[in-house]
């Protein structure tokens, strides 16, 4: 088992993997990167480089070869995420003054919108089975939100609540974890069923608990 980070160790962030316990850390690239996701087989990883002065989308492999350079264009993308089947990549598009959720061939072919919500639609996350896509959508709902793989079927998740973003689905793809700071205290952790009954807060104090990732 190894897990994949960002670290500064070198005066700027770099993407490491190192094995499960912390032993054999190793650098990935020698430039800037962020938001690493590994491909579902486990050989290549997603991340957002700025090697040209522009935030892209980029994959690698595992021991530091074959690095490819996914999206070219005048916004910044962000958020890469493999679907389970490790043939497509979602990401959110940052361009003149909105962010949209893309999709993507994993060899950065037949990019395309997969979101128009007319919002900010930023961090997608897909359920285990590839059939739904979570993300965050700030402005009118400012929640979580769902829709399916093709981009149809839009549906709030997290109405009853204002301000929750970064979802993460359950294993078996009935449950979302996020953070949410609707009582305007601080933000917490909590957890709905992806029906939207069941709503819990699970972090109650008074510090900032946020981007939950579950396993």
């Amino acid at each position: 088992e190894s897990v994949a980070f960002i670290s500064e160790r070198t005066g700027s962030p770099r993407l490491f993997i190192m094995d499960a316990d912390g032993g054999r850390q190793r650098m990935v690239t020698d430039s800037f990167a962020y938001e690493p996701d590994w491909s579902p087989d486990g050989t290549r990883l997603t991340f957002v480089g700025n090697d040209n002065g522009n935030w892209d989308v980029y994959t690698i492999h595992i021991d530091g070869t074959d690095r490819r350079r996914l999206t070219i264009t005048p916004g910044s993308e962000s958020h890469p995420c493999y679907s389970p089947d490790g043939l497509l990549i979602a990401y959110t598009l940052t361009h003149d003054g909105r962010q949209d959720i893309q999709l993507m061939n994993i060899d950065g072919s037949d990019q395309r919108l997969l979101s128009d919500a007319g919002n900010l639609a930023f961090a997608p996350a897909w359920s285990p089975d590839g059939s739904t896509i979570a993300f965050n959508l700030a402005g009118t709902w400012d929640g979580i939100t769902l829709m399916d793989s093709d981009g149809s079927n839009l549906r709030m998740l997290t109405d009853a609540i204002t301000r929750s973003e970064f979802a993460s689905w359950a294993p078996d793809g009935n449950r979302i974890v996020f953070e949410c700071d609707a009582f305007n205290d601080s933000e917490e952790i909590f957890i709905v069923n992806i029906d939207g009954t069941g709503l819990q807060r699970l972090t109650d104090n008074n510090h900032e608990d946020g981007m939950p990732d579950w396993r």
